[in-house]
């Protein structure tokens, strides 16, 4: 499984290394630069394609804009078309910010009519430094320690739980099973005992690289404890494993934790119809 941004593709790689085992590629984009040749590459090579779309022309391009300044929305849409002309599987990434927070429905059945069928809403909470950096810049990275205040632009936290009740509401009455939200569906998950992501989850895993004398070993830390190294032999292709089974413990491999995610669905189905018929408090 292999998460790609723009302009990075591992393609011929893989398919010289791969050697019988089954590689899931997934590739986040914003979409800009979208268009029939991309859209053929992504269903040759069987891509799930994350699209970074806020919403309809007026929350979008509040704040994806061009360098030159223009909204990106039209841009967006006609790669988003390619997409869909070449049958390609997408799902739709939205950053809830302090302009769109307040149109939580809009934005959902836009969302909709556009085709996506499974949505993430991710706040966007950033800070930005009394004093500009060397560069010139105010924003900062999470372990600044300096003197910050949260942007404007960040969306507060009562807005944005509202905004995603707002959606629930709607989509436990209509769209269960129709529509998938990130949101809603890890944390059910969570709620029947299954496993979710990692920010929700109380320790999380974490990737990287590291040298050694055998080259390049692929680690993962779970709360700065190293828990699997991927062998070096995997590097050079000799691995003898189709999959992963035995590299990382059961409890962290992806491909079974979503198959108890979606194994899990009429559990969730079951205590979303609960919820619903519990009297407002």
């Amino acid at each position: 499984m292999i998460t790609h941004q723009e302009g990075v593709c591992t393609t011929e790689f893989q398919q010289r290394y791969a050697r019988g085992r089954h590689i899931n590629n997934f590739f986040q984009t914003n979409g800009v630069n979208l268009n029939d040749d991309w859209a053929r590459f992504f269903k040759r090579h069987r891509f799930l394609v994350g699209l970074s779309l806020d919403g309809d022309s007026i929350t979008h391009d509040r704040y994806r804009r061009s360098r030159a300044g223009k909204g990106t929305f039209n841009e967006v849409m006609a790669g988003l078309a390619c997409l869909k002309r070449h049958h390609v599987d997408f799902n739709t990434l939205t950053v809830v910010n302090a302009d769109n927070v307040d149109r939580p429905k809009e934005i959902y059945h836009f969302l909709r009519r556009a085709g996506s069928r499974y949505m993430q809403f991710i706040p966007l909470v950033e800070r930005r430094a009394s004093e500009p950096d060397a560069s010139g810049l105010t924003l900062v990275t999470p372990d600044f320690k300096g003197d910050c205040r949260v942007a404007p632009w960040s969306v507060p936290a009562l807005a944005y739980g509202r905004f995603l009740n707002a959606i629930f509401d709607h989509w436990a009455q209509h769209d269960i099973g129709a529509i998938f939200v990130m949101n809603f569906e890890q944390t059910l998950a969570k709620l029947v005992g299954q496993p979710g992501i990692c920010v929700q989850s109380e320790t999380s895993i974490i990737p990287y690289n590291e040298r050694t004398s055998q080259g390049v070993v692929f680690r993962y830390r779970e709360g700065g404890k190293k828990m699997a190294d991927f062998p070096a032999e995997w590097l050079r292709g000799d691995n003898p494993r189709d999959k992963y089974d035995g590299v990382l413990p059961d409890q962290y491999q992806k491909e079974k934790a979503d198959e108890q995610v979606f194994a899990s669905f009429e559990k969730t189905e079951a205590l979303i119809h609960q919820m619903l018929q519990q009297p407002a408090r």
